[in-house]
């Protein structure tokens, strides 16, 4: 007899993986089991916060980490005594049988009772994967550090032509995200940004959405005078030059051109301005960044550091960042922007383009301005109004901003809110036995923001206290 064909219902509602009886033991090895895909990214600021959670939660808790396609964290983390495997061959979706087979086997060998994927890119994360999690874990969540591709408009056309996610695309793609979405059981976002994005984009039911902020150990970032005026001495930047700078990587995302022009453009508005930018970072654009810097005739005022392991002089030398990045139909945008908290830890001022999760990060007016535009004119005449600030105002701008990151951002209280989310019960629905805090009621949240984000007043005046 021919096979039964699948009926709607079973089409648009996947079978899900039931825990296997030795995931469902009473007593599980690992109170946490973490995976994450390093193959492409190397170590970024998704990548440190890995190792920051790791490292938080080892001395109480027992965590392991499954590194797939790189041994960037497991080289972090050696010494530490975290149970890390690195699986060199491995991918994140698109997985063949023996891939399929080892990443089962891996999963053996690391029972426990609850699993944490880390999503630095969307697309990187197949259902495959996610299936295979699914049958050796009884709580599966993932941890969103990206927004989510937009999903296209419904079009009662079905084309056969090359445009694709529409038609007979649209369905495609839709059955792709409603089929990882059933997978997890909680899908946590770095800002409310990518929470929105997840319900929107992801399919994902906001009962199974939290926002768990990023954040950044003020402690570690803190504005070092010395590193700052011993990167300036190498680059050959006078005490008394204003210099703006980038650190991140040189990539087409992150739109790095519109700072070059920038600076161009101030220099023509303003001859003889006192001003240097400084691009610390290295990637695809850097080729095509330097021959725009010769183009414009501004080689003497950009500078070039390429890769640095950890940017603290940098921020320390930077008097204003420029965070450039911008969002097309290839590129979502910024989720958060952790370089732009890390700079304001270290006192810097920001001009950021406004847009998705960076508009929450840059939330009052002493940490700098968001731009709209990315009119290099735009751009220019903000870059000349931080120039015409007496030195005396932007002290006090820049330990107001730190005061901003230190009460919002910190790491101290942002893990253990984030501890408590990992660790609370979750069943199929998303329901919860954790009560989250109220609404946070900082200026940098807009109205309107959903009760699903974790933390609360109280927290951020008592970490403010303790700064």
């Amino acid at each position: 007899m021919p096979p039964r064909c699948p009926n709607r219902r079973t089409l648009l509602r996947p079978r899900l993986f039931r825990p296997s009886v030795r995931a469902m033991g009473t007593a599980p090895a690992y109170d946490l089991v973490v995976v994450q895909g390093t193959g492409l990214s190397g170590f970024s600021g998704t990548e440190r916060h890995t190792c920051e959670l790791l490292s938080y939660l080892a001395p109480r808790r027992r965590v392991a980490l499954i590194e797939i396609g790189g041994t960037v964290l497991a080289e972090r983390l050696s010494g530490t005594g975290i149970e890390v495997r690195a699986w060199l061959d491995g991918a994140t979706r698109d997985l063949v049988a023996r891939q399929r087979a080892d990443l089962a086997a891996a999963l053996r060998s690391l029972p426990g009772s609850r699993i944490l994927v880390v999503v630095s890119w969307y697309e990187a994360i197949g259902v495959d994967l996610l299936r295979i999690v699914r049958t050796a874990y009884p709580t599966v969540m993932q941890i969103q550090h990206t927004l989510l591709p937009k999903r296209a408009r419904w079009s009662w056309r079905i084309h056969f032509d090359k445009r694709p996610r529409t038609g007979i695309w649209w369905y495609k793609d839709w059955l792709g995200r409603y089929r990882k979405q059933r997978l997890v059981d909680l899908t946590l976002a770095v800002s409310e940004a990518a929470r929105r994005s997840a319900v929107e984009d992801g399919l994902v039911p906001a009962s199974r959405t939290v926002t768990c902020s990023n954040w950044v150990d003020t402690a570690m970032w803190r504005r070092d005078t010395g590193s700052g005026a011993a990167l300036r001495r190498e680059l050959g930047i006078a005490s008394g030059v204003h210099l703006f700078g980038y650190v991140g990587r040189l990539h087409p995302h992150k739109g790095v051109e519109l700072a070059v022009q920038a600076l161009a453009e101030l220099l023509r508005i303003s001859p003889g301005a006192p001003v240097a930018l400084c691009l610390v970072g290295d990637g695809p654009s850097r080729a095509s960044l330097e021959a725009l810097v010769d183009e414009l005739g501004v080689r003497r005022f950009v500078h070039f550091t390429g890769a640095v392991r950890e940017p603290l002089a940098a921020y320390s030398a930077i008097d204003t960042l420029l965070f450039t990045s911008h969002h097309d139909q290839y590129w979502s945008g910024e989720a958060f922007g952790l370089a732009l908290v890390e700079a304001m830890s270290c006192e810097c001022r920001v001009i950021a383009a406004g847009f998705h999760g960076v508009s929450e990060v840059v939330g009052d007016p002493c940490c700098g301005r968001l731009l709209r535009s990315r009119d290099a004119r735009s751009w220019a005449q903000a870059m000349l109004d931080e120039v015409g600030l007496s030195p005396e105002t932007r002290r006090e701008l820049g330990t107001q901003a730190r005061a901003f990151v230190v009460g919002n951002y910190d790491s101290r209280g942002r893990l253990a809110q984030l501890e408590a989310v990992l660790f609370q019960t979750h069943d199929r629905h998303g329901h919860s036995n954790l009560i989250l805090g109220a609404p946070h009621t900082s200026g940098h949240w807009a109205e309107g923001r959903p009760s699903h984000h974790y933390g609360s007043a109280q927290g951020a005046e008592e970490d403010g206290a303790e700064a």
